[in-house]
């Protein structure tokens, strides 16, 4: 979860001003509406590493018949992300309404792993820390690549179609150098599956 996750929010945050332009900068929508929807979509994306792994512990919970533990945590998630709402949203307006379901979804994950270390053990975070790192400096690497070729084309359009194909060739090419163990079983997988269809 956490190598298709990253980039992708890495990527997002990084160009979400190019990527709502392409959408919908067109007609009565302007510059500043281009902006104010860019800010929003900037601080969503902030929050969607929390909301994959929030969706993904909330089933590990249930494979283990305890619902009770997330329906707990998902209520104090709400109390936490209302907060935030009435605070951030008079510094930041619409925006600060993204950035504070964001916050609420790292809150959530963090209590969600909390409770799960201590009904279930360690179940190899420190691993996933580590492969976190290295996926976020492959996404880093890649995007610092990326942005440095497109520098060149005027083009909005072309520049970030093409920036995305650089940008995800280069991560991949990082993350296999990296021999990230989980990277390699899909690697496996996808490669058996190919030698086994012939």
């Amino acid at each position: 979860m956490m190598v298709c996750i990253i980039p992708i929010t890495v990527y997002f945050m990084v160009k979400s001003n190019e990527i709502i332009d392409i959408v919908y900068g067109r007609g009565e929508f302007d510059k500043d509406a281009v902006l104010v929807t860019a800010n929003t979509f900037y601080f969503y994306s902030i929050g969607m590493i929390s909301f994959a792994l929030r969706d993904v512990l909330i089933r590990a919970f249930y494979s283990v018949q305890d619902t009770k533990t997330p329906t707990i945590n998902a209520s104090i998630a709400l109390v936490v992300n209302i907060i935030l709402n009435i605070i951030l949203s008079r510094y930041l307006g619409v925006s600060g309404l993204a950035l504070a379901t964001s916050i609420a979804g790292f809150v959530s994950v963090a209590l969600l792993v909390i409770s799960f270390i201590r009904k279930m053990g360690d179940f190899g975070i420190f691993n996933n820390f580590i492969v976190s790192f290295k996926v976020i400096v492959s996404s880093m690497i890649s995007l610092l690549i990326s942005q440095k070729v497109i520098t060149e084309i005027p083009n909005i359009l072309l520049g970030t179609l093409i920036g995305t194909i650089i940008f995800f060739l280069i991560y991949i090419l990082l993350i296999l150098i990296f021999r990230i163990e989980e990277v390699q079983i899909i690697y496996r997988l996808v490669f058996n599956k190919i030698k086994n269809s012939r």
